[in-house]
């Protein structure tokens, strides 16, 4: 359909809250009635006649586009897309993609869509919504602390010069001052194969030149987040089981690392520890727990070597690599999964042995993680947790894991 021409006095009639959520429509695809209220209109007015009075005043003038799509539940709801004429209007009052987006490579337009580029199939909407929901909350928190500041990209939008990156993209991206957060949102819908496949995506994103390119910028990490999950840790094991089978997991490291939780959980870590790179709290935990009741004293790390582990020294005369999980992480995962190979090399740089030590806060979680990743029976493993380390001597706190999955005891 062609655009209708733009009036001047429509133009000037719109309201900052009608311009704020016309450029949100087209950098997030789409917008549910409540997400502009509740993200834009309520700024202005509290009032939801209000918001509604806008919206049909939108329609009216072939800005938006109304197209119903089934929630979760499986109740009709409607998702508002932008109209040959909203994207004109857009284009016009934010100069996109110039402003708002990064320029596109010579060779694609890739970045200055047609509405017809950014409308989806509605068995794609509620999930499109629901990501939505969380990139416009994170935008919300970050706007709260003044400091943060924080770029948005819908898969849509996100720059890519190689042809193998264009096709693994994540669902969306949030680009801070020194990182990038990959955002995956999974609705439980996926099947194995699904999240395979998903996977296999990320290991042929991680070989191109645009991925390269970011990560000697800056460390990026993968929030897999749980939306609409009624059995969480079903669901946690089920993801962890396909990234175990793709074989990603042994790509993570510090500056490529993998998250999962909840919406509230990944924006609370996001905010508490990933955003101020602060440690999380079992890592301050641990190194009280080295500094003050235990016999470790640091060791120098391979010359020319970047040392992946939260803490690396000595205890009884044993070098250990240390690291913590208070929850699950991708790059941890990855070093249980390569540690008899990474204890070969470290031990040859070193002159010694050298031993991968995993310490948890909660036991069952890492036992689980261990298993799901097939890593039974690994030598050069020993896991231990807090409270062990606090009822019991080192020697005795540690253990490894045999290939029938029971603990041996003792250092």
């Amino acid at each position: 359909m062609q655009p209708h021409t733009l009036r001047r006095d429509d133009i000037k009639a719109l309201s900052p809250a009608d311009r704020s959520m016309l450029c949100s429509v087209y950098l997030h695809r789409c917008l549910t009635f409540d997400q502009m209220y509740q993200f834009y209109y309520s700024k202005e007015n509290r009032k939801k006649t209000y918001a509604n009075w806008h919206l049909r005043e939108m329609i009216d003038k072939d800005f938006l586009l109304e197209i119903p799509y089934l929630t979760e539940a499986g109740e009709e709801d409607k998702a508002y897309f932008l109209a040959a004429t909203g994207i004109v209007l857009v284009k016009r009052l934010f100069k996109i993609p110039s402003t708002f987006l990064p320029e596109a490579p010579d060779f694609c337009n890739a970045y200055s869509w047609h509405s017809k580029d950014l409308k989806l199939s509605p068995s794609k909407i509620n999930h499109q919504i629901h990501l939505n929901t969380f990139a416009l909350q994170f935008a919300e928190r970050a706007n709260s602390y003044g400091s943060i500041q924080a770029s948005y990209f819908d898969e849509k939008f996100i720059p890519s010069k190689d042809i193998y990156s264009m096709r693994a993209r994540p669902d969306g991206k949030i680009l801070l001052q020194d990182q990038a957060l990959y955002l995956e949102l999974d609705m439980n819908t996926e099947r194995m194969r699904s999240l395979q496949m998903k996977w296999d995506g990320y290991r042929t994103l991680i070989g191109t030149n645009d991925f390269y390119q970011e990560m000697q910028t800056h460390p990026i990490s993968v929030l897999f987040i749980l939306d609409n999950v009624i059995r969480i840790e079903q669901r946690i094991k089920t993801v962890l089981q396909s990234l175990e089978r793709s074989c990603l997991v042994d790509s993570f490291q510090p500056y490529f690392d993998f998250y999962i939780g909840t919406p509230e959980e990944m924006l609370d870590f996001s905010f508490q520890y990933l955003i101020p790179q602060a440690p999380f709290p079992l890592q301050e935990w641990i190194k009280n727990y080295l500094d003050h009741d235990s016999q470790f004293s640091p060791a120098a790390f391979p010359e020319g070597k970047v040392n992946p582990y939260d803490f690396f020294g000595r205890i009884n005369g044993q070098i250990y690599a240390i690291d913590t999980y208070d929850r699950i992480r991708g790059s941890v995962l990855s070093r249980i999964i390569t540690a008899n190979r990474d204890g070969v090399l470290l031990g040859d740089l070193m002159k010694e042995p050298v031993r991968h030590l995993v310490i948890a806060d909660h036991w069952e979680c890492l036992y689980r993680d261990v298993e799901l990743m097939k890593c039974f029976g690994m030598e050069n493993n020993y896991y231990t947790s807090i409270k062990d380390l606090e009822t019991k001597s080192f020697e005795d706190a540690i253990c490894r894991i045999n290939r029938f999955g029971a603990l041996e005891r003792g250092g």
